[in-house]
């Protein structure tokens, strides 16, 4: 676990972007999709997409990505994802054809 105590690594998100692509309204029920797009040596990217309800696979209302960087908690300097992290991680990584 990833907490702020007892000196295990925080992600501090240090990038995001979203990009918007048509509008969405109450009482619309949208789709989130999450996954983690790329695995670094101290950080990992989150890749997401809103769509509409059944849409899913085919355009989506927005996209974006965020960056976590892990730090230590104690210098906030940024450290190596450990191998317990890096296959939690590779779990929810999908590759993309």
């Amino acid at each position: 676990a990833i907490t702020k105590g007892g000196g295990r690594p925080v992600g501090f998100c240090v990038e995001s972007l979203a990009r918007y692509h048509r509008p969405v309204a109450f009482p619309e029920v949208l789709d989130v999709g999450v996954r983690v797009g790329k695995i670094g040596s101290s950080s990992v990217i989150w890749e997401c997409a809103v769509f509409g309800e059944g849409s899913v696979g085919g355009d989506a209302a927005a996209t974006g990505h965020f960056v976590h960087c892990f730090v230590d908690p104690k210098t906030n300097k940024k450290v190596a994802l450990d191998d317990e992290m890096k296959r939690a991680l590779e779990k929810l990584q999908v590759q993309v054809p």
